[in-house]
């Protein structure tokens, strides 16, 4: 069902959420970037992006990309700040918490850990080095070439969109605000995925998406 509420079947015109699957499309445009020799995943972050802590220059692109940088998670960042899931916040308040960060989890390169920040920090960079909204970069070199059918960005109001639930300790389903929450929680749980960071995830009649949790509104 795309809506249990109103008992709307999932159907081809359907549109989903998809979360952090979506960020191979980041990725995908960072290797478009770096195939036009406009930068390398083995650049440190610290020759794109200014004003971060000294551990910049000893992270590369490519651990961003696959999750080795050993930079916190900004949702655990702003949890840390009494900042709610729910509640929504900008793009420059998540970089200025990330710039706050004195050391890194570990040594970039000697573990995994996933994170959302480096995955925002790649938002940043690729509008850096196209001049161009993470967005409109997709849309022109990567949806519109392949004609996939996406959107990027708040996609709460997209028609036929599925509505997401998670299951209550007592079994029941309830409706989630944003994203796809698969854990279970109390009913009346405020836990709750931010908007900001599944909101860029939804694909457009039927199509699949755009790069969730890569940069808040």
């Amino acid at each position: 069902m795309a809506d249990l509420q109103s008992r709307t079947p999932i159907s081809p015109e359907t549109s989903f959420d998809i979360g952090s699957v979506s960020t191979q499309f980041t990725a995908t445009a960072v290797l478009l970037l770096a195939n036009q020799g406009k930068l390398s995943t083995s650049d440190p972050l610290s020759k794109h992006l200014e004003g971060l802590p000294s551990w910049s220059r000893t992270v590369t692109l490519g651990q961003l990309m696959h999750h080795v940088s050993g930079i916190p998670d900004y949702l655990g960042l702003l949890a840390a700040r009494g900042i709610a899931f729910e509640e929504k916040t900008s793009r420059e308040h998540v970089l200025k918490l990330i710039s706050e960060v004195e050391f890194l989890n570990f040594k970039p390169g000697s573990r995994w850990e996933y994170s959302n920040s480096n995955y925002l920090l790649l938002a940043m960079v690729i509008e850096k080095i196209s001049g161009q909204r993470l967005p409109e970069f997709l849309q022109q070199k990567i949806f519109g070439p392949l004609q996939l059918h996406m959107v990027v960005g708040p996609t709460s109001s997209l028609p036929g969109k599925a509505r997401s639930y998670r299951v209550s300790t007592a079994g029941r389903a309830i409706r989630s605000p944003t994203g796809t929450c698969t854990q279970s929680e109390p009913e009346g749980s405020s836990r709750r995925r931010a908007p900001w960071c599944a909101g860029p995830t939804t694909t457009a009649r039927g199509g699949w998406a755009a790069p969730g949790c890569s940069r808040p509104n």
